[in-house]
């Protein structure tokens, strides 16, 4: 049985999210170390962790935490307190082999930057709702295009 949350997580991580909004990344990285140390399972504090993570240069660290948020799967995440629908837990799952793929690719594997992106795009589609849009994904519009080619 897992130890009850924290409330305050929530707090900790609206913290980050605003902190890395503004542009304030060491503030954003240690509100969200705050909300992860508060409830280590919560979906929405481990992705405000790993952004920042991914922002301050902490690639490892960051794909550490994506793959801890993609380990919880569906069912964890929209079950959790602070997700409450498949399809919004869907895409934080898409959403974070997109971000997995950017930081594999900073860390220098190519290969598992694309398998990750490809996975990224696998998972997208009806009842997953990404955040980002994929013609704002110009860095991978080659991999969009074999992904999905034209027929």
């Amino acid at each position: 049985m897992t130890p009850p949350l924290d409330p305050q997580h929530r707090l900790f991580a609206d913290l980050a999210f605003s902190a890395f909004e503004a542009g304030h990344y060491p503030a954003s990285l240690s509100a969200a170390s705050r909300a992860v140390e508060s409830a280590p399972q919560c979906p929405r504090s481990l992705w405000a962790y790993a952004c920042a993570l991914q922002v301050a240069g902490n690639q490892e660290e960051a794909a550490a935490a994506y793959d801890q948020i993609i380990g919880l799967g569906p069912r964890r995440i929209s079950a959790s307190c602070c997700c409450r629908h498949k399809a919004h837990a869907r895409g934080l799952i898409a959403d974070s082999y997109l971000h997995l793929s950017l930081s594999l690719k900073e860390s220098g594997y190519s290969l598992a930057s694309k398998d990750a992106f490809a996975e990224h795009l696998d998972r997208r589609g009806p009842g997953c709702y990404s955040i980002y849009r994929l013609d704002g994904l110009p860095d991978h519009t080659s991999a969009i295009q074999a992904r999905r080619p034209v027929v």
